[in-house]
């Protein structure tokens, strides 16, 4: 009786020491959620913002001048961003940097264009699969 109980243990360590051992080898996958997520940008204009009608953001190095920004808003790269007083709002899809900010006023003047490189903040999503960011740039007028 006493062998038959030590070969039960026996035989039920070695199945769960095999079971760990193909669960170690074997890959497991992570289910992300659907990828439509999307980032906002927060551009806070800092000195006389009074000029400023309208403000673009386009990412990627494809959007810079009128003739690559004009391309990249018809392809949707390039947003419009929304005014609340001296901070304006981007809602961007995937951004690829570098990003442009394009500022211009009433009659299509550019007031100002450059480069920026935010530094984005996860508020959702994790960090295998993705998610919403934001980020908060100030710009100088």
């Amino acid at each position: 009786m006493h062998r038959f109980i030590a070969r039960v243990i026996s035989l039920f360590a070695l199945v769960i020491a095999s079971m760990l051992l193909v669960a170690g080898c074997s890959p497991v996958e992570t289910a992300c959620p659907a990828i439509g997520y999307s980032s906002t940008l927060s551009i806070q204009l800092i000195g006389d913002s009074s000029q400023v009608s309208e403000i673009t953001v386009c990412g990627g190095s494809n959007c810079v001048g009128e003739e690559a920004l004009q391309e990249s808003m018809r392809s949707g790269y390039a947003v419009q961003a929304q005014q609340d007083q001296d901070t304006w709002t981007a809602t961007l899809f995937f951004p690829e940097e570098p990003l442009t900010l394009l500022a211009t006023d009433s009659t299509g003047e550019v007031l100002f264009e450059t480069q920026i490189h935010p530094e984005w903040v996860r508020t959702g999503g994790s960090e295998e699969c993705g998610g919403p960011m934001s980020a908060k740039v100030a710009m100088e007028l």
